[in-house]
């Protein structure tokens, strides 16, 4: 997670927004998201509170960001499962407009799918298989598994230094 200091802003949403504005009281965070559905759940949760964040539907390989986003810009930005419900061809616009919000010196997070994910390999060849390495799920939500290489050409495209970046691994019993 993005801990920050105290007044920083963060642009984030779904599962991260509610633990992110539990860890810091100070914090305020952005949030976006292409669910409608989403960001009305977020609004109707106990910490949503106007003073400390702002939360948009937004489909970020069609539209830039909110201006009271891109005017308040970010000390940092996550991502977290973002990309890889992006058609690959739409990534690098959707990763460019995330970090346009960024400010100098700010720090990027991001986790997703990696390559070889349990989870893609239970996929098969059932017709789910959009693209190498893109599925699509039952629910009709998408997934890309990234390999590190592609993340790092990714991130060098829209101009971001890497700090760290590993695949987590768990095994699972």
């Amino acid at each position: 997670y993005a801990y920050t200091h105290a007044h920083a802003h963060t642009h984030t949403v779904g599962n991260a927004f509610i633990p992110l504005m539990k860890l810091d009281p100070n914090l305020f965070v952005s949030a976006v998201d292409l669910s409608v559905k989403a960001i009305e759940f977020v609004k109707k949760h106990e910490m949503y509170d106007e003073k400390r964040c702002d939360v948009y539907a937004c489909d970020i390989t069609k539209h830039d960001l909110p201006r009271s986003i891109s005017n308040r810009r970010a000390d940092n930005v996550l991502l977290l499962f973002v990309l890889s419900a992006i058609a690959p061809n739409k990534m690098l616009v959707a990763m460019r407009r995330a970090v346009s919000v960024l400010k100098s010196g700010g720090h990027f997070f991001f986790r997703d799918y990696g390559r070889g994910d349990h989870a893609q390999l239970r996929f098969k060849d059932n017709g789910h298989k959009l693209e190498e390495n893109f599925y699509a799920r039952n629910d009709g939500t998408r997934a890309y598994y990234f390999t590190v290489d592609e993340i790092r050409r990714l991130f060098c495209l829209v101009g971001l230094s890497v700090v760290k970046l590993e695949y987590i691994r768990r095994t699972v019993s």
